[in-house]
C-alpha cells in the first residue's frame, strides 16, 4: 500500500467516525458539555488508533456496484486502445503522485512548524513568568505573567496557570471562577488532548473531517469549563461579565500555544449560553465515560473494518469483441497482477520476493494453513474461498508436472554429486601418494643408494591409481552430461507452460476480485 493510498484510507475511515459521532450527538440532542467532550475525545483517540486497527481487526467487505465497462473492440481502438493490446496513456508532463506527496507534506509541515512554534513561544513565557506561590487543588503552579491579558492553562504534559498582573485585584467571586474553570481544564487533561488533536488535524489537514473534530474539542471544552466557573460562582451574571471582561482583552489573535479562557469562540455566543441556560449541567461521572466510550468504540471499529470492493463490470457487447481485446485484456491483467503467492500448508509457489516482505505466520494463524496473496493495482488481496483454491490448483496442474520432472532431475543430480564425492576422495588418495613419489625423488636427487628403483616402481603405481580416477571422472562426466540434458528438457517445457500457467493463474485471481472472494488487506 502507497503512502497516499494509506492517508486516503485513513482520512476515509476518520471521517466517518466524526460524521456519525456528529449526527449521533444531534439526533439525541445531548446538551450536557462534558457528554459531548467525552465524545469527541473518544472520536480522536480512535481516530489516532485507526491505523493500527485496520491491521488487526477482521475486513468486513461489501461490494459497490460500478458501471460497466466496455470491451475493447476494433471500432473503439482508436480512443486510446491498439490492436496490439496495449492501451495507451496520456503522457504526463508533471509526475503527478511526486506533486501530489509535496502538497501534503508541504501543508503538514506548516501545521507542525505553528505547532511547534506555539509550543516554544508557551514555554517561554512560562519561564518569564512569576510565582505566585499558590496551587491549584490538582496541584498545577499558579504563575504571574505580564505578557498575559487573560487567564491561560500552558503546558502539555505538566500545565501551569498563568494569570495577567492584576489578578490581586480580583474580588473572591471572580478568583474562584477562574481558578474553577482553570482546574476544570487541567482535570480532564484538555491541553493533552487538544495538543493531540493539533497533530491528528496536520496529518489529516487535508480532510474537512480533522478540522471539525478539533474546533468541536476546544469548543466543547470551554463550555464545560464555563459550567464548572459557573458552579463555582454561583451568579451567572457575575460569571458573564468576567468572562465578557477577558473576552474583550483578548481579542487579538495570539501565537502561543495552550487553553486560554478568553481564546474560544465569538463573545456572544459564549455570553448567551451562560445567561439563557436554566441550569449548570453536572461533570461527566465514570458511568457516562463508559457509556459514551461503549458508543463510540463499535463506531470506530466498523470503519477500521469496513472495505469497499468495486468490481469491473463488463458490458452486454463483451461477446461481439474481438480476438485483439482479449489480447489487451490479458496484457492488462498481466500489468495488474504483478505478484502472487499460493501457499498450501508448508508449500509455496508464485511469483514474488523477499522484498515483498510477507507476514506469512501472522496469515497461517487467522486464515489458516490454505491460502492465496496477491497484488492488483497496488492493493494487496488474500483469498481463502475453497473454490478457488480448487481453481488454481487446476491451473497450476501443467506446473506440478514441470516440478515433477524437476525433482526426477534434481535426484539424478544428487546421485551424480555423490558418484563425483567418491572420485574426489580416490584422486585426494593417488595425489597423496603422488606427494610419497615426489618425497622419494628428492631423495634420489640427494644420492640416496638404490632409490630410483624404489621411486620407478612407486611411481609406476601412482600412474596406474591415476589411470583408474580418470576412468570413474569420465564415468561421472556421462552421467553429469545425461543430467544436462535432461535438465534443458525441464528448462525448455518450464518455457512452454509458463506463460499458460501464469495467465491462468491471472484469470482466476481477476474472476476472485469480479465475484467479491479476493478481500483487500493492509500488512
Amino acid at each position: 500500500m502507497t503512502a497516499l493510498t494509506f492517508l486516503a484510507e485513513w482520512a476515509l475511515r476518520s471521517a466517518l467516525v466524526v460524521v456519525a459521532i456528529a449526527l449521533g450527538l444531534k439526533l439525541s440532542r445531548v446538551r450536557n458539555p462534558s457528554v459531548r467532550l467525552a465524545a469527541w475525545t473518544a472520536v480522536l483517540i480512535g481516530s489516532l488508533l485507526i491505523p493500527a486497527l485496520t491491521s488487526v481487526v477482521p475486513d468486513l467487505s461489501f461490494r459497490v456496484t460500478a458501471l460497466p465497462v466496455p470491451e475493447v473492440t476494433e471500432s473503439n481502438a482508436s480512443s486510446g486502445v491498439t490492436l496490439s493490446g496495449e492501451i495507451e496513456r496520456p503522457r504526463a508532463s508533471i509526475p503527478w503522485t511526486w506533486f501530489a506527496i509535496g502538497i501534503y507534506l508541504a501543508g503538514t509541515g506548516v501545521l507542525l512548524l505553528r505547532l511547534t512554534t506555539g509550543m516554544v513561544l508557551s514555554s517561554r513565557i512560562v519561564g518569564r513568568s512569576v510565582d505566585t506561590g499558590r496551587r491549584l487543588v490538582s496541584g498545577a503552579a499558579i504563575r504571574e505573567s505580564t505578557e498575559m491579558v487573560a487567564p491561560a492553562t500552558l503546558g502539555v504534559t505538566s500545565p501551569v496557570v498563568l494569570l495577567p498582573s492584576d489578578w490581586l485585584e480580583w474580588d473572591a467571586a471572580k478568583w474562584a471562577a477562574v481558578l474553577a474553570h482553570e482546574e476544570s481544564h487541567i482535570q480532564r487533561r484538555d491541553p493533552l488532548w487538544q495538543f493531540l488533536s493539533a497533530v491528528h488535524r496536520s496529518l489529516l489537514w487535508f480532510t474537512p473531517s480533522s478540522w471539525l473534530l478539533h474546533s468541536q474539542l476546544i469548543r466543547v471544552a470551554e463550555e464545560a469549563s464555563d459550567d464548572a466557573a459557573l458552579a463555582a460562582a454561583q451568579d451567572r451574571a457575575s460569571y458573564a461579565e468576567v468572562l465578557l471582561h477577558f473576552l474583550e482583552r483578548a481579542a487579538a489573535p495570539t501565537r502561543w500555544s495552550g487553553v486560554a479562557m478568553a481564546r474560544y469562540g465569538k463573545a456572544e455566543q459564549r455570553i448567551h449560553r451562560i445567561l439563557e441556560s436554566t441550569r449548570i449541567p453536572r461533570g461527566i461521572t465514570r458511568i457516562g465515560w463508559g457509556v459514551t466510550v461503549g458508543v463510540a468504540a463499535p463506531v470506530v471499529l466498523l470503519a477500521a473494518a469496513v472495505h469497499a470492493e468495486m468490481p469491473l463490470v463488463q458490458s452486454s457487447s463483451a461477446s461481439a469483441s474481438t480476438s485483439a481485446s482479449q489480447s489487451a485484456r490479458g496484457s492488462r491483467n498481466q500489468l495488474r497482477n504483478n505478484r502472487y503467492l499460493i501457499v498450501t500448508g508448508n508449500s509455496m509457489s508464485g511469483s514474488f520476493s523477499s522484498d515483498d516482505r510477507l507476514p506469512l505466520e501472522k496469515w497461517k494463524s487467522k486464515y489458516g494453513p490454505n491460502f492465496v496473496w496477491f497484488r492488483q493495482d497496488g492493493t494487496d488481496y488474500l483469498v481463502t474461498d475453497a473454490s478457488v483454491l480448487s481453481e488454481l490448483n487446476d491451473a497450476m496442474a501443467p506446473q506440478r508436472e514441470v516440478n515433477r520432472m524437476q525433482s526426477e532431475v534434481n535426484q539424478q543430480q544428487s546421485e551424480v554429486n555423490r558418484h563425483q564425492g567418491t572420485v574426489n576422495e580416490h584422486q585426494g588418495r593417488v595425489n597423496k601418494a603422488q606427494g610419497e613419489v615426489n618425497r622419494m625423488q628428492q631423495e634420489v636427487n640427494r644420492g640416496a643408494s638404490g632409490g630410483q628403483d624404489r621411486m620407478n616402481a612407486a611411481q609406476s603405481d601412482v600412474n596406474a591409481q591415476q589411470q583408474e580416477v580418470n576412468g570413474e571422472q569420465a564415468v561421472v562426466n556421462g552421467e553429469q552430461s545425461l543430467v544436462n540434458k535432461e535438465q534443458d528438457k525441464v528448462n525448455a517445457e518450464q518455457r512452454r507452460i509458463g506463460p499458460g500457467v501464469e495467465a491462468a493463474i491471472h484469470t482466476v485471481l481477476d474472476s476472485a476480485v469480479l465475484k467479491g472472494l479476493a478481500h483487500g488487506i493492509q500488512r
